[in-house]
Formats: C-alpha cells, sequence, structure tokens
C-alpha cells in the first residue's frame, strides 16, 4: 500500500492550494505528497509542505483519510499551522499556488472530488 499525505493550510479561512507539475493533471489540489520508506505519514507530511511551498508547519491533527482502491494509496489529509518558512512556490514541484476561499474553491477545477470534501469537512469541524 503506497500512503500519500496532504495538508490542509489555513490563513484568513483561506485554503493554500497547489497546481502540480503534471501537465496530463493540472486541477488544484491540496500540497502534499508520496511518504518515504523512513517516514511517518506526518514527518512525510512536513516535508512536502516545505519542498512545495517553502512553509514550515507543525501538524495539528488528522481531517480525514482517503482510500484509492484501484491504485493501492491511502492518503492521510492533516490539519497544521504554518510556524516558519517563507511562502514560494518551488516550479520544480508545482506550476501554480493560491489561497482560496471556500466560495472560489466550489467553483475551481480541482484534481480529485475528494479535496473539496475534506475542506467541507474541515469547515464543518470548526462549527
Amino acid at each position: 500500500m503506497i500512503t500519500i499525505s496532504a495538508v490542509l493550510i489555513t490563513h484568513n479561512d483561506r485554503y493554500l492550494l497547489v497546481q502540480e507539475n503534471k501537465p496530463d493533471d493540472i486541477g488544484w489540489t491540496i500540497p502534499g505528497g508520496r511518504v518515504r520508506d523512513q517516514e511517518t505519514p506526518k514527518e512525510g507530511a512536513v516535508r512536502e509542505i516545505k519542498e512545495e511551498t517553502g512553509l514550515e508547519v507543525k501538524i495539528d491533527g488528522l481531517v480525514d483519510t482517503v482510500e484509492f482502491s484501484e491504485k493501492n494509496t491511502i492518503m492521510k489529509v492533516y490539519k497544521a499551522k504554518v510556524i516558519g518558512g517563507n511562502l514560494k512556490l518551488n516550479d520544480k514541484e508545482c506550476m501554480g499556488m493560491g489561497w482560496f476561499g471556500w466560495e472560489e474553491i466550489k467553483h475551481l477545477s480541482l484534481r480529485r472530488k475528494f479535496i473539496k470534501d475534506v475542506i467541507e469537512k474541515d469547515i464543518n469541524r470548526k462549527g
């Protein structure tokens, strides 16, 4: 089973989304990536965020776990707080990055449906 970690990062009720350098799949997504063999999913999430966005984060908790049985993949989606670093696009990893509110996200071209679902779950969790 392949494990992927992704992270919801918010600022002023807006979510950080990225467009990865995948010409065949350019929709917006949550920053994250594949967990390496020697890492825990949380460690992988922290590393991936640093690589893609330049931000240093502290994991606040698990928002959701999504299974993709057809790809033998599980995705752990965490919530995190920014604790350092500077937001900077890593053009080797991503071709776009931005902060989006819920009303914008509902109309964006997203890579997968689950992205909207986990963001909505996070919003509802806040009350």
